[in-house]
């Protein structure tokens, strides 16, 4: 069987896709007409014809800035050899920063010579479970999250009957929009609460939860109703009424990790995370330092 031979397109791709989504978490104010480009050709001083992985250009205070990166998916590392190719490649494009990615790692005189030539290096890989969410001792590293939410469902009054003296007719009422527009009360005892109010109140009164409608009554010594600024005296009142139990919400938070991103010569890192769940799918970049 033939060995299947490392192209390393597959790898420019995945770093053009993770990089131009750092670009626009980061969304710098100052940048605007952002390209991003693979594989591109350029012409340099002497009318050659170059080709590099990726040519993201921007403009930047007014100013066009071009920036390659060489992507170079190795698994022993990146040798000075390579760094040396960039530099000559570098110099009939002066006004071109350059930057170089691989996969895995740098070798010692390929990062001195990148530093002394002003090449910034990265290394930029997917998410490895054992690498990546394990800290320097090898223990794991917290990466689901599972909570639970309770929810408070208020009590809700569906209707209500006013309770008076067998000579006076007073409607049944079913309660609107607008239910904070009727009010019971007692003079005796000055107690005074609208629709809203009373909803409240019996929170703490009734007992236990029910998504079945049930019925609150009570008598007032010297009561009353209020609709629209006009009493009516009442003996009390009725009402129906349902408290849903809590609800209970189960979220699970656990990131998938699009690519890692470390700044070899700073030392700082950076993961790039998607959250998914049912309300959203965001990109979020999380900073870290040695």
């Amino acid at each position: 069987m033939a060995v299947q031979k490392n192209t390393g397109i597959p790898y420019e791709l995945f770093v053009k896709k993770v990089y131009s989504a750092l670009q626009s978490i980061k969304q710098l104010p100052h940048c605007s007409n952002v390209s991003l480009q693979h594989n591109v050709v350029k012409t340099d001083s002497g009318g050659i014809d170059r080709q590099f992985d990726l040519y993201w250009e921007r403009e930047e205070f007014g100013k066009i800035k071009k920036t390659i990166l060489e992507c170079k998916d190795y698994q022993n590392g990146v040798s000075i050899d390579r760094v040396d190719a960039l530099i000559g490649k570098m110099v009939d494009f002066p006004d071109i920063i350059p930057v170089l990615v691989t996969s895995v790692k740098y070798q010692k005189g390929a990062l001195r010579k990148a530093k002394n030539h002003n090449i910034e290096i990265l290394v930029v890989w997917e998410e490895d479970e054992e690498k990546d969410w394990r800290d320097e001792s090898g223990n794991p590293l917290i990466r689901k999250v599972i909570g639970t939410h309770v929810v408070l469902n208020p009590l809700c009054i569906n209707r209500y009957s006013a309770l008076i003296d067998k000579k006076l007719r007073l409607p049944n009422r079913r309660i609107c929009v607008r239910n904070d527009l009727v009010y019971f009360g007692d003079t005796a005892t000055g107690w005074r609460a609208n629709m809203l109010d009373l909803s409240r109140e019996m929170e703490n009164i009734v007992d236990g939860y029910t998504n079945f409608p049930k019925t609150y009554r009570r008598m007032l010594s010297d009561g009353y109703e209020e609709y629209l600024g006009e009493r009516t005296p009442i003996l009390g009142f009725e009402v129906e009424y349902v408290y849903p139990p809590p609800t209970i919400l189960r979220t699970v938070i656990e990131p998938i990790v699009e690519a890692v991103f470390e700044y070899v010569l700073t030392g700082q890192k950076e993961i790039l995370m998607r959250f998914e769940d049912d309300c959203r799918d965001a990109l979020k970049l999380v900073s870290l330092k040695k």
